[in-house]
């Protein structure tokens, strides 16, 4: 489980193009503590979870909801950004998959290809207003 969770944390730092110091410095933490979580010798704290959502522009709900959900609702994701993620660059962000993952958790949608679709535009739908609202 633990080097579950820091492959994934990996993937979304470098999905960000941070370093190690730089997220360190970002969250308060010592590269060499991030490098243990990462390569799973350590287990992160919830505080540290806390920044590091912050971190990556994520809520600690969103983050969470992406390091627990399970390798099948994960892998459909991926194929489908994999598949179509030329067309819709947001689908190749891990922090967006977590989002996504968060979203379906929430509103307790299927796990298919349709399923990720809808909420993949209904979030692209959120965030456009949101931009217009701020123009």
């Amino acid at each position: 489980m633990l080097p579950a969770i820091g492959s994934q944390l990996r993937d979304l730092r470098t999905a960000k193009r941070l370093s190690l110091r730089q997220l360190a410095r970002a969250v308060h933490s010592s590269p060499a503590h991030l490098c243990m979580i990462e390569n799973g010798q350590v287990r992160p704290s919830l505080d540290l979870l806390t920044r590091l959502a912050h971190a990556f522009g994520l809520s600690l709900e969103a983050l969470l909801a992406y390091l627990s959900e399970d390798e099948g609702t994960r892998a459909s994701l991926e194929a489908l950004a994999a598949r179509i993620g030329d067309r819709s660059p947001r689908l190749l962000d891990p922090a967006w998959r977590a989002l996504l993952l968060y979203a379906r958790r929430t509103a307790g949608s299927e796990v298919s290809e349709g399923g990720w679709l809808r909420l993949h535009a209904a979030l692209e739908e959120v965030m456009e207003v949101e931009r217009v609202a701020g123009d």
